[in-house]
């Protein structure tokens, strides 16, 4: 398989468990790369505007480090693939498939 290759940017989310975190703070320090921590809230029930708003800003800067990073834009549609593919397998693996 050989050995993964070093990363240009690392980005995690805190609806992982804190120790991940720190896994991925000492993983960009040893390669030296940027690391995007994605803050997301707890929501019981339905997403509110404002959870969603708060969400969208930092995924909005994660894309910006991204950009800068690899000299390439990202478009408004294939950010919208993407994500339409990301709910997609997400509620498949909810599901149990």
């Amino acid at each position: 398989m050989g050995r993964v290759p070093k990363p240009d940017l690392l980005a995690c989310c805190t609806n992982i468990c804190q120790t991940v975190l720190y896994w991925y703070r000492s993983l960009a320090e040893h390669f030296q790369v940027p690391l995007v921590l994605v803050d997301t809230p707890y929501v019981y029930g339905d997403a509110k505007p404002h959870h969603i708003d708060y969400v969208r800003d930092q995924l909005g800067e994660l894309v910006e480090v991204a950009e800068k990073i690899t000299g390439k834009k990202v478009t408004e549609e294939e950010l919208h693939r993407v994500t339409v593919l990301a709910q997609r397998k997400g509620r498949s693996f909810g599901a149990g498939a």
